[in-house]
């Protein structure tokens, strides 16, 4: 008979602690920094993620260049067409700086 009154006092005190853990928050993975929108004086880049593989447009001087990249490091590396040509690229961020290295330019966005 002694054991209800203890279930009953558990029962009033374990309520509020599951209540407590249900509202504990678990840490969200780091947003990758490389996926968003870059914009400055030489033009602009947009930049998507699906999977392992970067993709997105370049624009520069009014075009506008698709793209595909891979991470390597802790750079972009990819390759984009202009005017029939295949090009490569780099691209590393730093902060809220994209800085884009082809044709030996560089461009900070």
């Amino acid at each position: 008979m002694r054991l209800a009154p203890l279930l009953v006092l558990l029962a009033h005190f374990a309520a509020p602690l599951s209540a407590q853990s249900k509202g504990t928050a678990t840490a969200a993975p780091a947003a990758d920094p490389y996926v968003g929108s870059f914009t400055g004086d030489g033009g602009s880049i947009t930049v998507h993620k699906q999977g392992s593989t970067y993709s997105g447009t370049i624009i520069a001087d009014g075009a506008e260049y698709p793209y595909t990249a891979r991470k390597l490091g802790r750079s972009l590396v990819g390759t984009f067409q202009a005017q029939g040509q295949g090009y490569l690229f780099s691209a590393a961020v730093q902060g809220d700086q994209l800085t884009f290295v082809a044709n030996r330019q560089t461009t900070v966005l």
